[in-house]
Protein backbone atom coordinates (compact mmCIF):
# COMPACT_ATOMS: atom_id res chain seq x y z
CA UNK A 1 0.00 0.00 0.00
CA UNK A 2 2.84 2.42 0.71
CA UNK A 3 3.96 2.63 -2.95
CA UNK A 4 0.38 3.36 -3.98
CA UNK A 5 0.00 6.13 -1.41
CA UNK A 6 3.33 7.66 -2.39
CA UNK A 7 2.47 7.61 -6.10
CA UNK A 8 -0.96 9.12 -5.40
CA UNK A 9 0.88 11.98 -3.67
CA UNK A 10 3.23 12.41 -6.64
CA UNK A 11 6.26 10.98 -4.84
CA UNK A 12 8.46 8.67 -6.94
CA UNK A 13 8.90 5.23 -5.40
CA UNK A 14 11.91 2.96 -5.27
CA UNK A 15 10.87 -0.68 -4.97
CA UNK A 16 12.44 -4.12 -5.38
CA UNK A 17 11.80 -5.54 -8.85
CA UNK A 18 10.00 -8.57 -7.46
CA UNK A 19 6.32 -8.69 -6.61
CA UNK A 20 3.42 -6.66 -7.90
CA UNK A 21 4.81 -3.17 -7.36
CA UNK A 22 8.24 -3.96 -8.74
CA UNK A 23 6.76 -5.35 -11.93
CA UNK A 24 4.23 -2.54 -12.22
CA UNK A 25 6.80 0.24 -11.69
CA UNK A 26 9.22 -1.39 -14.15
CA UNK A 27 6.49 -1.57 -16.80
CA UNK A 28 4.54 1.66 -16.23
CA UNK A 29 6.80 4.05 -14.33
CA UNK A 30 6.11 6.05 -11.24
CA UNK A 31 9.48 5.16 -9.78
CA UNK A 32 12.45 2.89 -10.08
CA UNK A 33 12.50 -0.88 -9.63
CA UNK A 34 15.85 -2.28 -8.51
CA UNK A 35 17.21 -5.80 -8.28
CA UNK A 36 16.84 -7.11 -4.76
CA UNK A 37 19.61 -9.59 -5.61
CA UNK A 38 22.10 -6.74 -6.04
CA UNK A 39 23.53 -5.63 -2.68
CA UNK A 40 23.92 -2.14 -4.12
CA UNK A 41 20.59 -2.14 -5.95
CA UNK A 42 18.83 0.28 -3.63
CA UNK A 43 21.72 2.74 -3.47
CA UNK A 44 22.09 2.62 -7.27
CA UNK A 45 18.39 3.37 -7.67
CA UNK A 46 18.59 6.32 -5.28
CA UNK A 47 21.62 7.71 -7.13
CA UNK A 48 19.86 7.26 -10.48
CA UNK A 49 16.86 9.21 -9.21
CA UNK A 50 19.02 12.00 -7.80
CA UNK A 51 21.14 12.33 -10.95
CA UNK A 52 18.42 12.15 -13.62
CA UNK A 53 16.35 15.32 -13.37
CA UNK A 54 14.26 14.56 -16.45
CA UNK A 55 13.28 11.19 -15.06
CA UNK A 56 12.62 12.66 -11.62
CA UNK A 57 10.33 15.26 -13.20
CA UNK A 58 8.41 12.62 -15.18
CA UNK A 59 7.83 10.09 -12.39
CA UNK A 60 5.25 11.99 -10.29
CA UNK A 61 2.75 12.17 -13.14
CA UNK A 62 3.31 8.50 -14.01
CA UNK A 63 2.71 7.57 -10.39
CA UNK A 64 -0.47 9.63 -10.13
CA UNK A 65 -1.76 7.98 -13.33
CA UNK A 66 -1.15 4.51 -11.87
CA UNK A 67 -2.66 5.41 -8.50
CA UNK A 68 -5.79 6.81 -10.17
CA UNK A 69 -6.67 3.28 -11.29
CA UNK A 70 -7.16 2.21 -7.66
CA UNK A 71 -10.57 3.67 -6.97
CA UNK A 72 -12.72 2.45 -4.08
CA UNK A 73 -15.17 1.06 -6.60
CA UNK A 74 -12.57 -1.01 -8.43
CA UNK A 75 -10.97 -2.24 -5.21
CA UNK A 76 -14.27 -3.34 -3.65
CA UNK A 77 -15.29 -5.00 -6.91
CA UNK A 78 -12.01 -6.90 -6.94
CA UNK A 79 -12.48 -8.04 -3.33
CA UNK A 80 -16.05 -9.09 -4.05
CA UNK A 81 -14.89 -11.23 -6.98
CA UNK A 82 -12.17 -12.80 -4.84
CA UNK A 83 -14.61 -13.69 -2.04
CA UNK A 84 -17.16 -15.04 -4.50
CA UNK A 85 -14.50 -17.18 -6.15
CA UNK A 86 -13.31 -18.53 -2.80
CA UNK A 87 -16.83 -19.42 -1.72
CA UNK A 88 -17.49 -21.30 -4.99
CA UNK A 89 -14.23 -23.23 -4.97
CA UNK A 90 -15.20 -25.43 -2.04
CA UNK A 91 -12.48 -24.08 0.22
CA UNK A 92 -14.72 -24.02 3.25
CA UNK A 93 -13.31 -24.83 6.64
Amino acid sequence: VCPLEAMAAGIPVIVPDSGYWGKRVAADGGGIAYSAEDPEGLSKAVRALVRDGDRRDRLPEEGRRIAAEFTWERCTESWAKLFASASRSGNRR
